[in-house]
């Protein structure tokens, strides 16, 4: 049985990209795509998932709401963030609310399909900020209008 994915992301070039690169392996089924966090938490789609692909930057509910509430929930669907933002206390912030991953968008995406086995067999996998990085860190702050 493949691994069923939801899509959450509000850039149609992403999200082409994402599907391109799952659909060369019969062993992942994109279940549905979402552009905001409000259509994302209200779809049952979620019970049946397997897998989260979700962007941070969405309209209405952004990414970290969507991790809280599914973190809050009963929900057992392991969540990958793939964000524009390579900053330490955002990927912190996403770890305490239960992501299993984080990518930054900057890095290869072909690189997915094996992030993706890897945290079904129940790894985590986060930025290396101790390791000499391949973008410079952002200095996020909660003060941007990131969300």
């Amino acid at each position: 049985m493949p691994l069923r994915i939801i899509l959450a992301d509000d850039h149609p070039v992403i999200v082409r990209g994402i599907q391109t690169i799952l659909e060369e392996e019969s062993e992942f089924q994109i279940l549905a795509e979402f552009r905001n966090g409000h259509a994302l938490l209200q779809s049952p789609l979620i019970g049946s998932a397997d897998l989260l692909l979700l962007d941070l930057n969405m309209p209405k509910i952004d990414g970290l709401r969507v991790l809280s509430s599914l973190s809050n929930s009963e929900s057992t669907i392991k969540t990958i963030v793939i964000s524009a933002y390579n900053s330490r206390k955002l990927v912190e912030e996403c770890r305490e609310h239960g992501a299993s991953a984080y990518i930054v968008k900057t890095e290869q995406l072909s690189d997915l399909k094996e992030i993706i086995r890897q945290v079904m067999q129940g790894e985590k996998v986060f930025p290396d900020f101790a390791a000499p990085a391949l973008a410079p860190e952002n200095k996020f702050s909660y003060l941007d209008d990131f969300l």
